[in-house]
């Protein structure tokens, strides 16, 4: 599994695909920063609610690094030897899940200028800038795990990406449009099963037994349905 995680973390920096994820998250992150925190009348320090206006354009910007996990594979048929080699499929896909987090990792962790920035300069809630981390890094996660599904469906990488593209507006715009409803049964639901709603928490401080449960287990079922397409393809040879 480990060696599988070290050949695709060098495959995504040794190609063009690790740097432009970074540079679009850096880019965009960085638009964000000087837009909420710079040029407003009243500067301020809340780096929290930079993050928190991330997480939408974060989710758009996964297809780079995970629409290529096994659609491209599929597609130059280099995956026969995975589907033939004596190692069991979980472990093919957790390497090359675990190789997309050590991307978000360090992207993350090249993101914490723009909060050292501004420590230079005011007073950052420096709690709340770790845990809305904490929990940009479980959401980013589970939109990791959701793409590397829909790349293990496909042969194409451009399909891929937009269905994955796709499934991140849908989410979100399914979970602004049913929080709207003046139905308060509908507003719970809604909160309680959002990718997005659930990363609120973080991003008021708090460290939650539950979103984190949530996160780990929609992240863990969309690696468990990812391990089941290859097994199947695995054994029906296709």
């Amino acid at each position: 599994m480990w060696a599988i995680c070290k050949r695709e973390i060098q495959s995504y920096f040794y190609s063009p695909i690790g740097y432009v994820f970074i540079a679009m998250f850096m880019l965009i992150c960085g638009i964000l920063f000087f837009a909420v925190n710079i040029a407003v009348t009243s500067p301020t320090s809340d780096y929290v609610s930079t993050l928190q206006s991330m997480t939408i354009f974060f989710s758009f910007i996964v297809p780079v690094l995970t629409m290529r996990s096994f659609a491209d594979e599929r597609k130059t048929k280099t995956d026969q030897l995975l589907l033939t080699a004596p190692i069991k499929i979980s472990h093919v896909v957790l390497g090359k899940y675990f190789a997309t987090l050590f991307v978000l990792f360090v992207t993350l962790l090249l993101n914490t200028v723009y909060p050292i920035v501004l420590s230079i300069y005011g007073s950052p809630d420096a709690a709340g800038i770790l845990a809305s981390y904490i929990g940009f890094f479980l959401m980013g996660a589970t939109f990791m795990a959701i793409g590397i599904f829909i790349s293990s469906l496909t042969e194409s990488q451009v399909v891929a990406a937009v269905s994955t593209f796709a499934v991140a507006f849908v989410l979100w715009l399914g979970s602004r449009a049913l929080s709207t409803l003046d139905v308060p049964i509908v507003q719970t639901l809604v909160s309680s099963l959002s990718i997005y709603d659930r990363y609120s928490s973080f991003s008021n401080g708090i460290i939650g037994f539950s979103p984190i449960i949530y996160y780990l287990s929609i992240s863990g079922l969309f690696v468990f349905l990812t391990v089941r397409v290859i097994e199947r393809r695995r054994w029906i040879g296709a």
